[in-house]
């Protein structure tokens, strides 16, 4: 149903999902984004929770190395532009890919062009470009939150929908309140070993 707030989109058993086609959790504190992420997988060997800076800064470090998609250290942490969903880009999508102007209706794209405009897109909508190492929508669609604290403040990672390739690069980071929560910030699961 495209009347649905990303915040109901979850599966049947009430667990969020993590693949492509689905619409972004969204408008989430981080304390619901943590536990939220804590449940969607257990095991004995590993655990999964928010990504910590550091597990953030690695993969980007990951990306940059590898030269995934051609990507380099300009375009990690001054200008993402070219691998991310920002306001001021436009780009093809794929025919499954629906958009949202603000964070919560969503609709098919017309076209199968994303304008250079505040779009959230639903998750893997152009998997040739906003793709790196096989890791989706790290630059742009929504801002993530980790599990740093910086000040008094929680961190969430990368740039929003909302932003610029260049005012919200995925190195970027930003501080909110335990309580703040709107429709450009969502979460992604990190599994860790034991």
């Amino acid at each position: 149903n495209t009347s649905d707030t990303a915040q109901t989109i979850i599966t049947a058993n009430g667990m969020p999902v993590s693949k492509a086609n689905q619409k972004p959790y969204n408008f989430i504190t981080q304390s619901q984004a943590k536990d939220l992420a804590e449940s969607m997988y257990t095991g004995k060997s590993f655990k999964c929770t928010l990504p910590t800076g550091a597990a953030w800064d690695r993969t980007l470090g990951w990306i940059i190395e590898t030269e995934s998609n051609g990507l380099n250290l300009e375009k990690v942490t001054k200008d993402s532009s070219d691998w991310g969903n920002y306001s001021n880009i436009s780009f093809g999508v794929e025919s499954t890919a629906l958009g949202a102007t603000d964070g919560t209706y969503y609709k098919a794209i017309t076209n199968l062009t994303k304008p250079a405009s505040s779009m959230l897109l639903t998750t893997g909508a152009a998997p040739t470009r906003n793709v790196s190492n096989n890791i989706f929508d790290l630059a742009g669609n929504v801002r993530e939150w980790t599990t740093e604290v910086y000040g008094s403040g929680l961190v969430y990672r990368g740039g929003g929908y909302v932003s610029t390739g260049s005012s919200g690069p995925s190195s970027y980071r930003d501080g909110a309140g335990a309580t703040d929560a709107d429709g450009s910030v969502g979460f992604r699961p990190a599994l860790y070993v034991k």
